[in-house]
């Protein structure tokens, strides 16, 4: 393969650059992967229809998500264990999501504290969800700058 186009394409790189032992974790999804099917059919029903003689010499994909302006209608979800990829893990995420204007959920389980990730990410989107349990509670009381956004699980799930 010359250069990734597809989902698919990036899928099967990662797949052979990762440590196997690694790659079992970031492959699958939490209990009977219910979610990661459902997921996965609803991506496959979308359809993009390219629009010809357009007049395409001023377009804007800033939108708001979640009530919050962004860059373009895209975010990035939270995965657990970053660092387990790369040393920089979601601190690098973080990053790259301030730089492209867009949000980052953070994941309960990150391999990084909220405040390093709220550090990383600058100047860049912020939303922020009220916490439901007690770790997340006490990092709302030190103030929503600190927080990009917080993924709150009720139940943990083992993979």
């Amino acid at each position: 393969m010359s250069e990734p186009v597809n989902v698919a394409d990036y899928f099967e790189l990662a797949a052979k650059k990762v440590d196997p032992q690694v790659w079992c974790y970031f492959e699958g999804g939490s209990g009977d992967e219910v979610s990661l099917r459902a997921n996965a059919g609803a991506y496959s029903r979308w359809r993009l229809r390219p629009r010809m003689l357009v007049d395409v010499s001023s377009i804007s994909l800033e939108t708001t998500l979640l009530g919050t302006p962004v860059s373009m209608p895209l975010g990035i979800a939270p995965f657990a264990m970053q660092r387990l990829l790369d040393p920089h893990g979601e601190l690098a995420t973080a990053g790259a999501a301030a730089a492209s204007g867009v949000l980052m959920c953070v994941s309960t389980i990150t391999s990084s504290s909220h405040s390093e990730l709220a550090e990383a990410s600058g100047a860049g989107p912020r939303w922020r969800i009220p916490c439901g349990c007690s770790i997340c509670i006490n990092r709302c009381k030190r103030g929503s700058r600190k927080v990009c956004f917080q993924s709150v699980t009720p139940k943990c799930f083992w993979r």
